[in-house]
């Protein structure tokens, strides 16, 4: 039976860090169209929201209405992992742990990881900003809210931090089966941040929604650019194996000693 952990070799000719992108058929490509769509659905729903304020106002409604004692004491519980502070030093360590080499290798490959996951949190931050969108009312409010609503700051910080964690964890447990483990347990965990938002009524629907596409855009935009930028940096290492030509043929022959 195959060991499904990948272990780190010293003899390795080509030590792979956490945020360096596997080659796979179509990776890239696939990456750049995850990107698109993601990011085109996203601008899509943040200028068309103002159009959907029924289905908001009629989900937001539901939730409150069922939001009994224990769904909404598991619902501030499950809240708190959307918290940067709280993600940031799990980013931090896995991408340390899962990554190969001595320290320094290791500590590039974390800084990675934890520079991707801030970036995207800051990209939220300046698209909420420039939007801004109410919350619902605060009397309806039974968690803790701050800024605009449009998109949800827990949600994207979920969803980024669960989307490096897998990135790097899948780099190490690259067993089919265990990366599809490892990546169900990172939606398991940005779905659940984000009903929570919602279920504590300091969210619309539409504000979770667009949180998961702006990360999900972000990541695979930076799995792209990343792939593409390895692409190339193999390409201008790669020795120039072309043949010299070969030189016409004139006709001529040899003079006779």
């Amino acid at each position: 039976m195959a060991t499904l952990r990948r272990e780190c070799s010293v003899n390795e000719s080509v030590v792979r860090p956490a945020l360096r992108v596997k080659a796979r058929p179509g990776g890239a490509t696939t990456s750049w169209r995850w990107a698109v769509v993601a990011v085109a659905t996203f601008v899509t729903l943040a200028i068309t929201y103002p159009m959907l304020v029924g289905a908001d106002l009629y989900g937001h409604r539901w939730a409150l209405a069922h939001r009994g004692g224990v769904v909404a004491a598991v619902a501030a519980h499950v809240t708190r992992g959307g918290q940067f502070t709280l993600l940031l030093p799990v980013v931090l360590a896995v991408g340390f742990g899962a990554a190969c080499g001595g320290a320094g290798r290791r500590l590039r490959a974390a800084a990675g990881l934890v520079a991707v996951f801030t970036a995207g949190t800051l990209v939220r931050w300046a698209v909420a900003e420039t939007i801004a969108r109410p919350r619902p009312p605060r009397v309806e409010w039974i968690g803790p809210a701050s800024g605009y609503a449009f998109p949800s700051g827990h949600t994207t910080i979920a969803t980024l931090g669960a989307g490096v964690i897998a990135w790097a964890l899948t780099r190490r447990w690259d067993d089919p089966l265990t990366r599809v483990v490892i990546w169900a347990g990172a939606a398991g965990y940005a779905l659940a941040v984000g009903w929570s938002r919602v279920w504590l009524g300091v969210h619309w629907p539409t504000d979770v929604i667009g949180s998961w596409l702006l990360a999900i855009g972000w990541l695979t935009g930076v799995r792209w650019a990343l792939s593409r930028g390895r692409a190339g940096g193999v390409a201008r290492r790669a020795p120039d194996r072309t043949l010299p030509a070969a030189a016409p043929a004139t006709g001529e022959t040899a003079p006779h000693p």
